[in-house]
């Protein structure tokens, strides 16, 4: 059918998850691009992958031709609910899969969950397709027989590539990556990749909250009643970030006034305000239109929780470090985030549009270049060619 692509690796192995780091990571990346417009062309989109695809198709061993490939089609149905498979992971479940194993991956919805599916049990012969057929024969979808002529799927072809292309014009210069979920100190030492790699400015929004809490902590105010010095303090530049060589190992520090802050902003006194600052929606707003004018002056790396409405404005590349922790949409990281800590994961949902990475068994130079090829399959050029 018109749409429908397939991702497949360099390297030959059977299935994506038999790939090692980083080309799984790089197959995934290029798999969420193309994700990414089919659902902007036709308003929804499936990923679907039959790891294994000799064991699930035929039943037997890999007889040598059998390579990886990803499904991804204008069509989002749940193929692993068909397969009789019980168990699910959202994530891949790496103590689960063995080499012998059958497995079914899948991302449907609106939002991109991740879905695998393992089972002993043999699904029948050709059953992607078949369940495929039928899917689209009820809906009265436009699909083509294998058995039509070269010309029909040629054409077919030549409309996805058309499809597929029309999606890569970049509507505007962009200029900032924002780096969301994850620990604080592992989106810093990746942001920190990312600014040396790419000469981006680190922005970080911890160490706005906590500037911010420092100051209360010394006047002895609210967060609330010191919005306007603290504003005051950003658009005169006497609150600025300082160069990559000063920053530290635990996420950099700020320069106000021109005393190095470092210590003073990981200081556990600080909890209380930070903790106030990060519950008031109109500080937070705050924080936001700080962020905001920061971005709109350089390019930038912007490591934060979750983006804003002034920064959303900028239309920043949205990176997502998906590591199987919480999220705050679970019972627990509520607790978390309410008792002043941080959430593992992002606390809004990663779209199709925005870039999804793990960094699991990847150095944070690994993750740089991961995010940069990203860039380059959204955009159509490479990062260092960005226009100023």
């Amino acid at each position: 059918m018109v749409g429908h692509t397939l991702v497949c690796s360099k390297a030959h192995v059977a299935s994506a998850f038999d790939l090692t780091e980083p080309s799984y990571s790089h197959l995934r990346v290029m798999q969420q691009e193309i994700s990414r417009r089919i659902h902007e062309a036709f308003n929804e989109v499936g990923v679907y992958e039959h790891g294994r695809s000799a064991l699930c198709r035929f039943h037997t061993v890999n007889p040598g031709h059998i390579h990886t490939h990803l499904h991804i089609l204008p069509v989002s149905f749940d193929l692993i609910e068909r397969s009789g498979y019980e168990h699910k992971w959202n994530g891949p479940p790496e103590h689960s899969i063995k080499a012998e194993d059958r497995y079914l991956y899948q991302e449907i919805g609106n939002l991109p969950l991740e879905t695998w599916a393992v089972g002993e049990l043999p699904v029948r012969r050709h059953f992607v397709r078949a369940e495929l057929e039928a899917v689209l024969s009820r809906g009265g979808r436009p699909w083509i027989p294998l058995t039509a002529s070269p010309d029909d799927h040629d054409d077919a072809v030549e409309e996805t590539v058309s499809l597929i292309s029309k999606y890569d014009v970049l509507e505007k210069p962009h200029n900032v990556i924002a780096l969301l979920g994850s620990g604080w100190a592992e989106k810093n030492k990746i942001a920190n990749a990312l600014g040396k790699s790419t000469g981006f400015v680190v922005i970080d929004v911890d160490l706005i909250c906590r500037f911010w809490a420092w100051l209360s902590l010394n006047a002895k105010q609210a967060p609330s009643s010191l919005s306007e010095r603290v504003t005051e303090s950003f658009v005169k530049g006497n609150a600025v970030f300082p160069s990559l060589a000063e920053r530290s190992a635990v996420g950099g520090a700020l320069r106000f006034a021109e005393r190095m802050l470092d210590s003073e902003l990981f200081d556990e006194t600080l909890t209380p305000y930070l903790r106030e600052i990060r519950n008031e929606k109109n500080t937070m707003d705050r924080v936001d239109l700080i962020v905001s004018m920061l971005i709109s002056r350089q390019s930038s790396v912007l490591v934060a929780l979750e983006i804003g409405q002034h920064t959303s404005a900028v239309n920043p590349l949205k990176v997502y470090l998906t590591t199987g922790g919480l999220s705050t949409g679970t019972e627990e990281g509520e607790r978390q985030v309410e008792s002043g800590g941080f959430p593992i994961l992002e606390t809004a949902a990663p779209r199709w549009s925005d870039l999804r990475v793990s960094p699991t068994g990847l150095t944070p130079e690994d993750l740089s270049d991961l995010i940069c090829e990203g860039w380059r399959l959204r955009f159509g050029f490479d990062i260092s060619e960005r226009p100023i």
